[in-house]
């Protein structure tokens, strides 16, 4: 499963816990009685409202007594809507319950919640987007739970312009965190050696079977001296920004390099033609071999890697270069 994949099936296994238990169609319909609709009483309250007020909640973490509390959820903060915006957020959500209202999901990790207050009465939406369900409240009490079709980007909207933080475990976090690993399997397929980029995948998926023997087959085709292997290893090994680390993601171009013999080392360090990727990647792979090891190179290799770790004034990766590569 590649970078991408892994993030992709973490988001789809929490899809599954929030719309893989979702009622739509239950066998027994007659057993589970789902809402179609808001309360009319709690209908009445917000198209009356001339404000309400708008709560970010965060789900995750840990609940200390200090926290602001409501419905037992953590509150972020809130921001006071105008008529409105109270008309328009309320719009989207009756029209989110009456496209979704049968997609009510067991999960419930709310990040929003509205409130409109009468003489009598606190009614309260806490809204989960990612579950597509809404939990109505009279004061303290749950009047129906219904599910909602809509997206949470005008309510965000809205807090960020009142300066309201959002959650911080929300699913817009997750997706830039997806698209931060697909930018870097990008950048890993790019550096892969052109000669095993169109078996990588197959590769990949013969999982313990996998034999790194097919790659090296390929890459000596194209590059039929080992110094030349080395460097192209070097400059695929770089791609994974984790350094040094014996991550899965990386453990291909590692393995391979394992293959070649101090001696290979030795030759490739004569050479002036390094490239900064392939630099980046002798520097992460290197500074792992033991001193008896790292002995046998040549100093001027040593020279350029410290050199070019010490110019990206990365302090944890500078004392690793200098323990490695000549300066204790």
């Amino acid at each position: 499963m590649n970078v991408s994949a892994i993030v992709r099936h973490c988001l789809q296994l929490s899809g599954w816990l929030c719309l893989g238990l979702v009622f739509s169609c239950p066998a027994n319909a007659q057993d589970i009685k789902i809402p179609d609709s808001l309360p009319a009483e709690v209908v009445a309250a917000f198209e009356a409202a001339k404000t309400a007020k708008l709560y970010s909640l965060e789900p995750a973490g840990e609940m200390l007594p200090q926290h602001e509390r409501l419905h037992n959820e953590r509150v972020l903060g809130d921001t006071t809507l105008t008529w409105e915006q109270t008309a328009t957020a309320f719009r989207l959500v009756k029209k989110g319950v009456a496209e979704g209202f049968d997609r009510l999901a067991f999960c419930f990790s709310p990040r929003h919640a509205l409130r409109v207050t009468t003489r009598e009465h606190h009614y309260d939406l806490v809204i989960c987007f990612e579950c597509v369900r809404v939990d109505v409240y009279r004061d303290q009490e749950r009047l129906s739970s219904v599910g909602l079709t809509a997206s949470p980007e005008y309510f965000n909207a809205l807090l960020k312009a009142g300066r309201v933080p959002l959650s911080d475990s929300s699913y817009e976090v997750l997706a830039k965190e997806e698209k931060y690993y697909s930018d870097r399997e990008a950048r890993w397929l790019s550096a892969m050696p052109e000669s095993i980029r169109p078996v990588w995948t197959a590769w990949q998926a013969e999982g313990e079977k996998r034999d790194l023997k097919k790659l090296q087959v390929l890459l000596a085709k194209q590059f039929p001296k080992a110094e030349d292997r080395i460097l192209a290893l070097f400059a695929w090994y770089a791609q994974d920004d984790r350094w040094p680390s014996n991550s899965n993601y990386a453990s291909a171009p590692r393995l391979m390099l394992e293959e070649y013999g101090d001696a290979d080392f030795v030759t490739v360090g004569q050479r002036d033609d390094f490239t900064t990727a392939q630099l980046e990647g002798a520097a992460r792979y290197l500074v792992g071999w033991p001193t008896t090891r790292l002995a046998v190179l040549p100093a001027k290799l040593k020279q350029k890697l410290l050199a070019h770790v010490t110019n990206q004034k990365d302090a944890q990766k500078i004392a690793w270069a200098r323990h490695a590569f000549g300066q204790k």
